[in-house]
């Protein structure tokens, strides 16, 4: 029926995006006879599935963290005789403040290599316009890759080989798209 719908067109398919579903793959490469490309979304969201709830945990514990100290903080402002207790409750808070500083910033660092990686796949440059080939944008993808896995490690995130894995095998499909462009 496809055939029958592309002839009509006078069209043929070079390729397929999926998200590497087995039924996809074997369209495109049986059925079409074309080639079956990763879909870019998935890959991403495969990174995304891996770090960002983990990452968001311990954002949120410690602002938890934190409002915990500055209410036990304001309990003791308010009683005589409680200046040594009010001096380390200070301290404490400035110590979970602190914690809510490195994970703020370590969720904007995060944020910052999903935007390169996203950049990173396109057939010109973003900072200058230049041309990519597909090793080039192969490298850089490789490259944002590995500083994702990097941070997660830093950050002693949980491990997630097996998804990094399954998104380090789609990128050579992935640059090979600049090509086709």
């Amino acid at each position: 029926l496809v055939d029958e719908r592309l002839k009509g067109l006078g069209t043929g398919v070079l390729y397929l995006v999926s998200d590497r579903a087995k039924a996809l793959i074997q369209l495109a490469e049986q059925g079409l006879g074309c080639l079956s490309m990763p879909d870019f979304f998935h890959v991403v969201h495969e990174i995304i599935k891996s770090y960002s709830l983990a990452l968001g945990r311990h954002l949120r514990y410690a602002h938890q963290e934190r409002t915990t100290a500055l209410e036990a903080l304001a309990r003791l402002q308010g009683r005589p005789h409680a200046a040594q207790d009010a001096s380390e409750a200070q301290a404490l808070v400035a110590a979970r403040q602190a914690e809510v500083t490195r994970w703020e910033e370590a969720h904007h660092t995060y944020r910052h290599l999903l935007e390169t990686l996203s950049l990173t796949l396109h057939p010109f440059r973003m900072a200058d316009s230049a041309p990519q080939t597909s090793a080039q944008v192969e490298s850089h993808l490789q490259a944002a890759v590995e500083a994702i896995d990097v941070f997660a490690q830093c950050h002693q995130l949980p491990a997630r080989h097996d998804a990094m894995t399954k998104v380090r095998k789609q990128i050579p499909a992935l640059a090979a798209l600049v090509d086709f462009w």
